[in-house]
């Protein structure tokens, strides 16, 4: 994202279609990407931070995603291939309480926007962080979550992801 003449060489070459990450609500970075996706309009990633950092509630931070959802429309984005990440913080450790992240998925999904999480964030120094990412990660997937980036090494959040999935009968 930041070296975006480096993704436009890259976005140039790649065969696939890749899910770009992020783009964020801050208007000099979205006015830095918007050229870049105009020219290859590829699913992203919408982090809800805008020009005054991270908003303290799901409220907010659709603000930001809806705006930026209206700057990504008239360049070939389609609402389908945005992925709102519901930002994850460490427990505890700042003003935004995963609460809010929770909420911000389930407010995405009723908006009709696909989710991701990086649920492991969520445990990071904290005591039992393993358990509380997935729980996290749990409470995230009964909210809608479409997309968990999860290291392949990390069983129990994978089982709490695929567990919650099982008891809510997702796919």
């Amino acid at each position: 994202f930041f070296n975006v003449e480096g993704m436009i060489r890259a976005l140039d070459i790649y065969q696939g279609r890749p899910l770009i990450n992020y783009v964020s609500g801050e208007r000099w970075a979205l006015a830095r990407v918007l050229p870049m996706l105009k020219r290859h309009p590829v699913p992203v990633v919408v982090q809800p931070v805008g020009d005054m950092g991270i908003p303290l509630t799901a409220a907010a931070r659709m603000e930001i995603v809806l705006r930026v959802a209206d700057a990504l429309e008239p360049v070939g984005i389609d609402p389908q291939d945005i992925y709102v990440d519901g930002l994850t913080p460490a427990l505890g450790m700042l003003p935004c309480p995963l609460e809010v992240s929770v909420e911000t998925i389930a407010a995405a999904k009723e908006a009709g926007f696909r989710t991701i999480l990086w649920p492991a964030n969520a445990g990071l120094g904290y005591p039992d962080g393993e358990i509380a990412a997935a729980t996290y990660a749990a409470m995230a997937v009964r909210a809608g979550l479409d997309l968990a980036v999860v290291a392949p090494t990390d069983r129990v959040l994978r089982a709490a992801i695929a567990n919650a999935n099982i008891i809510l009968r997702k796919e």
